[in-house]
């Protein structure tokens, strides 16, 4: 949440908890809005969260004051025995974000030396209405997808081009993978920033919560991991070697077609093809081919886990995919 955006929505919940806490006559009217602003977090889950935990406190908090004050005073004394019966059942069932807001509401019963039914119900709807207004406000939450799906293309383009530029590179009589390696690195950056995003959007889903964009993001960045360790092949790979050019036009290929609603599955048979090309060429003539084949291999299998992990995700989210690829 921008600041602009969130220093609007506290003023503006803060008043209104105020002028309604008002409007009901109730005691300590502020407090209401001092309790809007420690609610309004930056997503609807969060703010709801919140708001069940604080309401839940101040079921726990109110029990233990009236059984305390009712028979042992209103002294501060009392107060710290409160503190230290409330405090560890907070914590036991996840409800320290409410420790301090509902403590204030706590002192008002000291403050009026009752915990009459009143007092009770005067804390409560304080309490109700502060979150009843973090969340109100927050029900208004600008959407994030526009964004996130340029995001996406974006991760998609400068990976398509990692993989080109890996295709080039084999291609070169001296390999050179420094700019790829630091391309790889900037775009771990965005996708990070891109995961951040899908992690906003996602919490603002209360009722259909749908973690698609977080899982594919997650997905790209399983493969970006595995494509840094390829790049660290690639200087490793002669082009003199035949299965090296084949190789080399295998990511070019995968560069090209390299999207969302690819399956990968032509690209996993042309895997195999190369494996089997592999096994049927002439055995190697000398320790350097040797050695060159095998670094193929190894670069085959490692590329080959790239397009399962594709491969997997696309098993696992094909209705998502259809419908993101209906709204593109």
């Amino acid at each position: 949440m921008k600041l602009g955006e969130r220093t609007l929505k506290i003023v503006v919940a803060t008043i209104f908890a105020v002028i309604l806490a008002q409007w009901l006559q109730l005691e300590n009217s502020y407090a209401a809005g001092i309790i809007a602003i420690l609610s309004l977090l930056d997503t609807r889950t969060d703010t709801l969260k919140i708001a069940i935990s604080r309401l839940s406190a101040s079921m726990i908090a109110f029990a233990i004051a009236w059984v305390l004050f009712s028979f042992l005073g209103y002294s501060v004394w009392v107060f710290g025995l409160y503190l230290l019966f409330f405090i560890p059942i907070c914590y036991t069932f996840g409800f320290q974000a409410g420790i301090a807001p509902v403590s204030v509401l706590v002192t008002h019963f000291i403050v009026a030396k009752s915990v009459g039914i009143e007092w009770m119900i005067n804390g409560g709807l304080l309490m109700i209405i502060g979150t009843g207004m973090s969340l109100l406000l927050n029900v208004w939450m600008p959407s994030q997808m526009t964004k996130l799906n340029q995001m996406k293309l974006n991760v998609d383009h400068e990976m398509k081009g990692i993989i080109k530029g890996m295709a080039v590179s084999l291609k070169m009589v001296q390999c050179d993978v420094t700019a790829i390696q630091r391309r790889s690195k900037e775009l771990e950056v965005y996708l990070e920033q891109a995961q951040q995003l899908a992690l906003l959007e996602y919490n603002n889903q209360i009722f259909q919560k749908n973690s698609y964009h977080i899982d594919y993001l997650t997905m790209r960045k399983t493969q970006l991991n595995i494509l840094r360790g390829l790049i660290e092949m690639l200087p490793n790979i002669p082009l003199a070697v035949d299965q090296g050019f084949k190789l080399s036009q295998l990511l070019a290929i995968t560069a090209e077609h390299y999207d969302e609603q690819n399956t990968v599955i032509e690209l996993i048979e042309g895997v195999a093809d190369l494996y089997r090309y592999s096994r049927q060429s002439q055995l190697p003539q000398s320790r350097a081919e040797f050695e060159a084949r095998a670094m193929i291999y190894a670069f085959l299998i490692e590329f080959n886990r790239f397009l399962e992990v594709k491969y997997e995700f696309y098993q696992m989210n094909q209705g998502n995919i259809a419908i993101n690829s209906a709204r593109d």
